[in-house]
């Protein structure tokens, strides 16, 4: 794995997205301030596939896969993208912030047989990687081993990574609905043409969910919310899961749907 630092494109907001998530930059690229920004992210960026689905339905192209336009996209509506959205953005603001990271890519596969696209983010500080999956949140930065696994038993994700070749195997749990996948990791993304590539293969699958239905998850202090078509999922550290009808109503209250796709959720 290269070990410079990864700068932010010079036209990425570091200071506005900073603001936003109320974060200082840190005085050196530490492993407390990486926790508290993944915890701070999962908690205030929304993964959906909102933007995406919109694009398919009107013919539009995909949403663009330049960190600067991801985070400029974030702080006008609040909303974000699914994981090679997430991953490029929050490496981006960790490179502007003077830390090691890089977005891998692979396959995943599951209990339901669907074989999709994911991409993450990997972070070296001092002789340690350290996982930060912002599409799967998994409680805090997972330490990454060549000759072990290691695990973490996040409310949202729980998550185990096995080495696989040069990389890993990412295998966790879907906590709204118990389904067990697995996350293979194969590539490092070079730039965004090469993130690119790799969001266009997610069409592929008919029957891959983020191409149908609106899904939206959002961490929260004691749990998770999940936003699949027209249920809400809560997912409660000590009460399990909590299903309620997602009304527009109860979608506002929880902050989980932003408001500029709130037609197009209405519609699906």
């Amino acid at each position: 794995m290269s070990s410079d630092v990864s700068p932010a494109p010079s036209t990425f907001p570091t200071d506005s997205l900073l603001a936003r998530l109320e974060l200082s930059a840190p005085a050196r690229p530490d492993l407390a301030w990486l926790a508290a920004a993944y915890r701070v992210w999962c908690r205030t960026v929304p993964f959906s596939n909102l933007g995406k689905l919109k694009a398919l339905r009107s013919g539009q192209p995909l949403p663009s896969l330049d960190a600067g336009a991801i985070a400029r996209q974030f702080l006008e509506d609040g909303s974000c993208g699914t994981c090679f959205s997430h991953a490029v953005a929050f490496s981006a603001l960790l490179g502007a912030v003077g830390y090691q990271a890089r977005n891998y890519a692979g396959y995943t596969t599951g209990d339901d047989g669907v074989r999709g696209e994911h991409a993450t983010t990997i972070v070296h500080i001092d002789d340690q990687l350290w996982l930060v999956d912002t599409a799967l949140p998994h409680g805090a930065p997972l330490p990454l081993y060549r000759d072990r696994c290691s695990q973490i038993e996040g409310v949202m994700t729980p998550m185990t990574a096995t080495p696989h070749g040069d990389l890993w195997q990412l295998d966790f749990v879907i906590a709204h609905n118990n389904s067990r996948r697995q996350a293979t990791l194969v590539e490092q993304l070079r730039d965004t043409a090469h993130a690119e590539e790799g969001f266009l293969r997610t069409l592929d699958d008919e029957k891959n969910p983020f191409n149908l239905v609106p899904i939206v998850r959002l961490e929260v202090e004691d749990g998770s919310l999940t936003l699949a078509g027209r249920k809400l999922f809560l997912v409660h550290a000590t009460d399990g899961v909590v299903v309620e009808p997602a009304g527009l109503a109860t979608l506002r209250r929880f902050g989980v749907l932003p408001e500029a796709y709130e037609a197009l959720w209405a519609e699906a």
